[in-house]
Order: structure tokens, then sequence, then C-alpha cells
């Protein structure tokens, strides 16, 4: 269940709660924890209802037979990973000199050539 918490004009999610709404909402994820206006809270809520997805925020619970917490939590995670992956190829193409980023170019083209 993703539990809020409010702390002034903002809400907070932690753990694999920020996980999950850094998924949904591409919200920033810092320090397994992601924040956001308490005016984003209804789309927030709608998005959550919407995927059934339990979540307690205050005193109310929104439960779900068929909750899919666990689901968007694996899914979540495997995204995390892969845009981390994907942040250090970047990061190393950047570094990259001309020829190698030819040779990358050229690889990159055969090998989605091959999947047609």
């Amino acid at each position: 269940m993703i539990v809020f918490r409010k702390a002034g004009n903002f809400y907070s999610v932690f753990d694999d709660d920020a996980t999950i709404l850094h998924n949904l909402f591409n919200y920033k994820l810092k320090d397994s924890r992601v924040g956001f206006p308490l005016s984003s809270i209804d789309k927030v809520k709608s998005k959550l209802d919407e995927l059934h997805i339990d979540y307690k925020l205050n005193d109310e619970i929104k439960h779900f037979e068929d909750d899919n917490y666990s689901n968007y939590l694996i899914e979540s995670k495997n995204k995390l990973i892969l845009d981390l992956k994907i942040n250090q190829i970047q990061e190393k193409i950047m570094k990259a000199n001309f020829n190698q980023l030819n040779d990358l170019i050229d690889v990159i083209d055969n090998f989605l050539n091959e999947r047609k």
C-alpha cells in the first residue's frame, strides 16, 4: 500500500512507494523519496484508482480486492534498473571519440536491421 505523508505544501512517499510513483508520474526520485505538491493529489489518486493500487492518505484507506501494488513495484524496479543502465551508457557515449561513436552507430544499425 502506498502511504502518503503530508509535509507542508507537499506529499512525500518513501522507498518502494517512491519507486512506483517515480515510474508512474516521472517524479524525481531522490534518496528513496518522491515529493509532489498537494495540488497534484487528485491526479495521483485517480491514477492509483485506475490501476487498482492500494493507498493510504491521511485517514482515507483505499483497498482493492485485486490490488496491483506488487506488480507495479516489480515493473517500477525493473524500469529503474533500465534507466540506470541507460544513464551509464549515455555517460560513456559522451566520453567516446569520433571513431568509437561511428563503430557504435554501425553496431546499433546492424542490430536493428537484423530484428526487422
